[in-house]
């Protein structure tokens, strides 16, 4: 059940979503004061994260953008940066029975935005400023950060994506702001998942840099909240 801002209710579980219900949610968004969609960090970060782990969802009447997460902080990020350009009938909820954290948020005109962006990257990321936040939404999905156990403490970033133009991209951006990155293929065979998926080849691609100066300098601009190294509080 939602309250009258559109959020979860504690102790509820979210309603059916059938066609009549979307239809109602949707005259309820159109309520809303409509976002703010002009050029910004929050913006740029919201896009990053929409293509990576984000799911979009432009169909009829139904415009949705949902992100489900074991991070808890990676969440509540993202609700920071919609309530960043004026959305507020959002909130982090957990799953019932799954260790997740989700966002849903309905908005036609976000999504549509979303989906309009999605090619002309180039021209919306113009800035250092905007390029960085969208890198932040983009690694907090699809990075990995990783430090080695043995004496020498070798650490590594990766950024996955199955979507080659996509990481390709990226990329660039990366050495547009002075970070050198590598793109790497990945080929494997599916073990297990969808049935019809067992057996056939997967491709994904990555970016990786094992240099210690890129990996600190990567982490002290992009400023992610996950995927990092973790401070010792002692």
């Amino acid at each position: 059940m939602r309250d009258g801002l559109g959020r979860f209710m504690k102790g509820h579980t979210p309603p059916p979503k059938d066609e009549k219900w979307r239809a109602s949610l949707s005259k309820r968004q159109s309520k809303y004061p409509p976002p703010i969609l002009e050029p910004s960090m929050d913006l740029a970060y919201i896009l990053g994260v929409a293509l990576g782990d984000g799911s979009v969802t432009d169909k009829g009447k139904y415009h949705r953008i949902t992100l489900g997460v074991k991070d808890k902080p990676f969440a509540e990020s993202f609700v920071r940066a919609l309530n960043g350009i004026g959305l507020y009938n959002c909130c982090v909820h957990r799953h019932p029975s799954r260790d997740m954290w989700f966002v849903d948020i309905y908005n036609r005109a976000l999504v549509k935005r979303v989906v309009e962006l999605r090619t002309r990257l180039g021209e919306f990321l113009e800035t250092p400023g905007l390029q960085l936040a969208f890198l932040r939404g983009f690694y907090e999905s699809e990075g990995s950060y990783h430090k080695s156990k043995d004496k020498y403490g070798e650490e590594t970033i990766k950024i996955y994506n199955s979507n080659e133009d996509l990481l390709k991209f990226v990329g660039q951006l990366l050495r547009g702001l002075g970070f050198y990155f590598h793109f790497r293929t990945s080929t494997r065979i599916n073990r297990r998942g969808l049935l019809h998926l067992i057996g056939r080849e997967h491709t994904t691609y990555y970016l990786v840099t094992g240099r210690r100066a890129q990996v600190y300098r990567f982490l002290q601009e992009v400023k992610p909240c996950i995927k990092r190294p973790v401070v010792s509080m002692s």
